[in-house]
């Protein structure tokens, strides 16, 4: 019987010191997206500009890009103060540019996604600069205008851009760069 008492202690002891207390986990648990500390506003001015540098002739693609909130679209090399062509943008197209505008959530851009090291870069390495300015409210109404830019190099590291920088770049590329091939 001394046996069996002496074998159920060293068991019980055994086992309570490898267990650990757990805390009550959900499998897949709800993370928490960050709020953003402004809201776009919907009736203030807005654009955005699309330009590229570097590239063997330093002017980049040749292929800058600006989108106004009053329909006005600029295309050409704005960057390098070259030449430009202007048009007006119908309603629907400056809907389009606006949602994007209005989605973007350019307070957690980086200022920069380029490579660290350029030097393992390839070729004439063309920079993109994203630019976007909108008027935006606090949490107490307060107004102001906010201007965001961030460096790309879209060939090398896209996969590291943030959506929505993707969606803002792909829906100004997309819709309004042929708009360039009539500026020649």
């Amino acid at each position: 019987m001394r046996r069996f008492i002496l074998a159920l202690s060293l068991f019980a002891a055994f086992t309570a010191y490898g267990q650990t207390r757990h805390r009550a986990v959900p499998a897949s648990p709800a993370v928490p997206l960050p709020t953003p500390y402004l809201t776009p506003s919907l009736n203030g001015p807005w654009f955005v500009e699309i330009t590229t540098t570097g590239g063997l002739g330093g002017f980049g693609a040749e292929r800058d890009i600006r989108v106004e909130s009053n329909g006005r679209l600029t295309v050409g090399l704005i960057a390098a103060n070259g030449k430009q062509c202007r048009f007006e943008l119908s309603q629907e197209q400056v809907l389009e540019a606006f949602r994007v505008v209005l989605n973007a959530r350019a307070e957690f851009w980086f200022a920069s996604y380029l490579p660290a090291n350029v030097n393992g870069a390839c070729c004439d390495m063309i920079v993109t600069t994203i630019r976007m300015q909108r008027q935006e409210l606090d949490s107490n109404g307060g107004v102001w205008t906010s201007t965001y830019k961030t460096d790309v190099m879209p060939s090398t590291n896209r996969p590291n851009f943030p959506l929505d920088l993707i969606g803002l770049y792909n829906v100004i590329e997309n819709n309004f760069d042929k708009y360039n091939d009539q500026c020649r």
